[in-house]
């Protein structure tokens, strides 16, 4: 499968990338979700009450829960033998969030040496962030299931 776009619509590692930077791109929940994840990562920055961090809390596990059940509705289901992957796609979309989000602030410093090292993480989840995809997307591959109880 290319890397611009996978099974029923699920964002490639491109268009995800774009729309977590805020770059123009096209409706998509997954898109929408991820969006929002690095804008809520950005604003945690600036957190001073615990109260604050439950809200965060809340709303992030919301977006990564919503983007679980899109993936779960838009790809085969695994093979008996397919491998279980150790965290949930939301949970690899949150991640390339909050680097995203940390890339933004060291934007500021590109001389900075951690600068490159964000790139280089950034780019190393997205890579991996695709091969799940690919993976779910064949079959071969699992994800945790959350509980339905779990928000």
């Amino acid at each position: 499968m290319s890397a611009s776009a996978t099974a029923k619509s699920i964002p490639g590692r491109d268009q995800l990338l774009a729309a977590i930077r805020g770059w123009e791109y096209e409706f998509h929940p997954m898109l929408n979700a991820a969006y929002t994840l690095m804008r809520l990562h950005q604003g945690a920055v600036t957190f001073t009450e615990a109260a604050q961090w439950g809200l965060f809390a809340d709303r992030r596990i919301m977006l990564m829960r919503g983007i679980d059940r899109w993936v779960e509705g838009a790809t085969p289901i695994p093979d008996a033998e397919a491998f279980l992957h150790t965290e949930t796609v939301g949970s690899v979309v949150d991640r390339l969030a909050w680097i995203s989000a940390m890339l933004s602030e060291a934007e500021d410093e590109p001389d900075d040496v951690s600068f490159e090292d964000i790139w280089t993480q950034l780019d190393d989840i997205a890579n991996g962030y695709q091969d799940l995809v690919n993976d779910l997307c064949s079959g071969i591959k699992r994800v945790p299931v959350i509980s339905k109880a779990w928000p």
